[in-house]
């Protein structure tokens, strides 16, 4: 009769292969948590990131002169132009 090797249905594992078996569930363990961990980081750094540029932006359109208060202007600047009184047409009925 040759003897089986290795687990098996009535084979229990030896103490080294219970400790190989524990060291390998222990470094699964860590990759996962490491892994896990790094996820949240980088959507915690590309959150920030949009925040970030989403302020830039938005200083940036706040400080260009179309969208400043007229009050904030050093000098007065016409209500209308003249150009756009030119172009300025009355409505006309077509019947």
């Amino acid at each position: 009769m040759t003897r089986r090797r290795g687990p098996g249905p009535g084979r229990e594992l030896s103490v080294a292969g219970q400790v190989l078996a524990l060291q390998v569930v222990v470094v699964l363990v860590l990759v996962a948590a490491a892994v896990g961990l790094a996820v949240v980081d980088a959507r915690a750094d590309t959150r920030e990131n949009a925040e970030n540029r989403a302020v830039a932006v938005a200083e940036s359109l706040a400080d260009s002169p179309p969208s400043r208060p007229p009050w904030s202007a050093t000098t007065p600047t016409p209500p209308c132009s003249p150009g756009r009184r030119r172009c300025r047409r009355t409505p006309t009925s077509t019947s």
